[in-house]
């Protein structure tokens, strides 16, 4: 599994990464022809659609390997590689490809208005940027960002930053970030966590 992700109703999306058996035939340094799968999963674990990402899913795709996805207020699924937004609708049919230029996308979440949030690694260091998937425009560009090495996550009106040791709340207005929780103080064992969520009293 490359990712999975709930949406506001329980369901669970997930993207899978199959993988055909080695065989003698194949050389030693030959795993076999992969396929990706977006798969949706209701509340209960029944699967509803499973959609094969290959072919006009990764047309013009540089890097078709799915790092990150969120599901937007509107249903649709928004899922990132490296190189390019792919927007799905809810029955896992590809809406739009938005390639990223430039700009390598090492997290992503999407605003409650629907607006893609990314971090990327460009000539001037790590940038937060803002795209607007109606038009697939960069609006915005934000600075001061913590050094990012998991994910982000913006949940209840807050964007959330996963560094190497320590968890971030960024604001987007004043371009400032504050420390929510530092791993190596807490409880949690080990020095790097890859993921986080928020509950709804709040805790992570």
């Amino acid at each position: 599994m490359n990712i999975c992700c709930p949406d506001a109703t329980g369901n669970l999306y997930a993207v899978w990464e199959a993988y055909e058996p080695w065989t003698e035939e194949m050389g030693y340094d030959d795993s076999g022809e992969s396929h990706s799968y977006l798969v949706k999963y209701d509340s209960a674990g029944n699967q509803i659609f499973a959609q094969e990402l290959s072919g006009a899913v990764f047309e013009n795709v540089e890097n078709a390997y799915i790092q990150n996805m969120a599901i937007a207020a509107d249903g649709k699924i928004i899922a990132s590689t490296g190189s390019n937004f792919l927007i799905f609708n809810e029955d896992g049919s590809l809406s739009q490809n938005i390639p990223t230029g430039t700009d390598w996308v090492d997290g992503m979440c999407v605003t409650d208005a629907g607006m893609i949030l990314y971090v990327s690694y460009g000539m001037n260091g790590m940038e937060l940027c803002e795209v607007n998937p109606s038009t697939g425009a960069k609006e915005k560009t934000y600075k001061n960002i913590p050094e990012m090495s998991g994910r982000m996550e913006y949940l209840g009106g807050k964007l959330y930053i996963s560094g190497n040791t320590k968890l971030y709340e960024y604001d987007l207005e004043k371009q400032e970030s504050v420390e929510v929780l530092d791993w190596l103080a807490s409880s949690v064992y080990g020095n790097y966590v890859q993921a986080f969520t928020i509950t709804a009293d709040g805790k992570i």
